[in-house]
């Protein structure tokens, strides 16, 4: 049975929309559409939104929002390569996200984030007031993405997204990164976005899954 439409978001000229729509099986999803008035054909799917799953109409629509440029409020925050002011912060940032992580190890001792991003290109989303909303560090050359962290207050706003987009350009395709496996919510995070697993191992934080993006969906 064909998904049944729940909201539906039109631009200002009346020529995109998106619907949220909800499956049989309770799940929702979103996509984008558009219209040519010129051509007759009605509206039609210009993206490819329509497989990604969420629990509720609002989780659809807060991805829709970070997916769908003029869809999405004026972002309340900016992006820019890090600076040696944000320094403090970024390791305050760092060691608060470690320590509420459950999926770490309890026995582990935490490094310096200075010496475990050392080489790394670092971009920060920081509010119009100047305060850390989260980080992303990257190997350029390898390319990697080796830290991806947002404030517990700022998640699902659309920052680890901005984030990871803030890097195309910078990083060539194929971009790798590790997630370990307990960390499910990162897991699905990567993959609503794309990220498919490559390979797996274990380190010191246990289990991991090597995952790969080989190019950057809007």
């Amino acid at each position: 049975m064909k998904p049944r439409v729940v909201d539906s978001i039109q631009n200002r000229e009346a020529d995109h929309c998106v619907d949220i729509f909800v499956r049989d099986d309770g799940t929702f999803g979103f996509e984008e559409y558009r219209r040519d008035a010129e051509d007759g054909r009605g509206w039609f799917p210009i993206a490819n939104y329509s497989a990604l799953g969420f629990a509720t109409a609002a989780e659809a629509l807060a991805e829709a929002k970070a997916r769908v440029r003029w869809l999405a409020p004026e972002a309340p925050f900016q992006l820019r390569p890090a600076t040696e002011g944000d320094r403090d912060a970024l390791e305050k940032l760092y060691r608060d996200c470690r320590r509420d992580a459950p999926w770490l190890p309890a026995w582990r001792t935490d490094p310096t984030f200075a010496s475990v991003s050392e080489g790394e290109a670092v971009y920060v989303a920081v509010t119009n007031g100047g305060e850390l909303e989260g980080f992303v560090s990257a190997w350029e050359s390898d390319p990697f993405v080796h830290h991806l962290y947002v404030r517990e207050g700022s998640r699902g706003r659309g920052v680890g997204t901005a984030l990871l987009a803030s890097l195309v350009g910078k990083l060539p395709f194929p971009w790798r990164l590790k997630c370990v496996r307990a960390n499910t919510e990162a897991l699905d995070f990567y993959a609503r976005r794309g990220w498919q697993p490559k390979d797996e191992g274990s380190g010191s934080e246990g289990a991991y899954v090597e995952l790969q993006l080989d190019a950057w969906v809007r």
